[in-house]
């Protein structure tokens, strides 16, 4: 199951300025049924983020992010994740982030900007370097500022 793609939201969300009442009261109805299948859904996949396996973490990191896009609860994970034991679920994190960095948000600059510096990991922080490489939010220039108190926020 799958959400429907942008167009068709964007189709029935214009319904909601229809001179119908019927219509926008109809609109207004299938939206907050894709908001709560949504919401199931989220909850499903971050009921997998804490299984001992750290592939099903790992893919439900990856999940999480194609879902929830830049919603602040999910950016939170994606921190969360960061300190995960396991290489291949931080490096998801990552991953995940460097898309969300690629859209801007300078909370996933900030905190790749940490990881390329401070993760147990090469391969973990090679990849935060390339997601900030490929970043338009790295290129905006977060100051070493900025990411030092990120990083002491974050790592203690």
């Amino acid at each position: 199951l799958a959400l429907p793609d942008s167009d068709v939201l964007v189709a029935v969300a214009g319904r909601l300025a229809d001179l119908s009442g019927d219509v926008r009261k109809a609109a207004l109805e299938v939206l907050q049924q894709l908001v709560q299948y949504n919401e199931a859904l989220l909850a499903m996949i971050r009921g997998h983020l804490v299984n001992p396996m750290s592939k099903v973490r790992q893919d439900a990191l990856r999940a999480l992010g194609q879902i929830a896009d830049n919603n602040p609860s999910t950016i939170f994970t994606l921190l969360v994740h960061l300190a995960d034991h396991s290489r291949s679920v931080r490096r998801a994190a990552v991953e995940v982030l460097g898309s969300l960095a690629g859209k801007g948000n300078v909370i996933a600059v900030a905190a790749l900007t940490d990881v390329r510096l401070h993760d147990p990991e090469a391969c973990v922080r090679r990849a935060a370097r390339a997601a900030l490489t490929l970043s338009p939010g790295h290129r905006a220039k977060i100051s070493c500022m900025e990411a030092e108190e990120f990083s002491t926020a974050f790592w203690g």
